[in-house]
């Protein structure tokens, strides 16, 4: 049996959604035959995590960059569940990475103030749709 990361959601925002900008999205689109794409070219999961940190760090951040999670209707589940299991270890590595930058100790030393300081540098935001 597959064991799955576990993502907690946050309340529904009463805010309406933030416009996002193109190069503030990465799109992982996900195909019936299992292909997985990143910005619409052909990628394989372990890619994932070198991507999705570039996409974060490689220019300076702003709180409304978004992931976007585009899957097929077609694609199976056990891809579907590895995929966003990649996605949240590459999201577990950059506050990880983070944690050490801003206050030298892995996250499960920090207490919560530092902890939320590191999750609202990189917050898990992503959206999903059937395509």
């Amino acid at each position: 049996m597959k064991m799955a990361l576990r993502v907690n959601l946050p309340e529904k925002s009463p805010e309406p959604p933030t416009e996002i900008l193109g190069d503030q999205l990465l799109t992982i689109t996900l195909r019936g035959d299992n292909g997985l794409y990143l910005n619409d070219e052909k990628a394989q999961i372990y890619d994932l995590k070198g991507s999705i940190s570039s996409h974060f760090r490689g220019k300076d951040y702003d709180h409304q960059k978004s992931l976007l999670l585009i899957s097929s209707d077609y694609a199976s589940y056990d891809f579907y569940i590895d995929v966003v299991d990649e996605i949240k270890a590459s999201y577990v590595q950059l506050w990880e990475t983070a944690s050490m930058e801003l206050f030298g100790n892995p996250l499960k030393d920090l207490d919560d103030e530092e902890r939320n300081a590191v999750m609202e540098k990189f917050p898990l935001n992503f959206s999903e749709r059937s395509i």
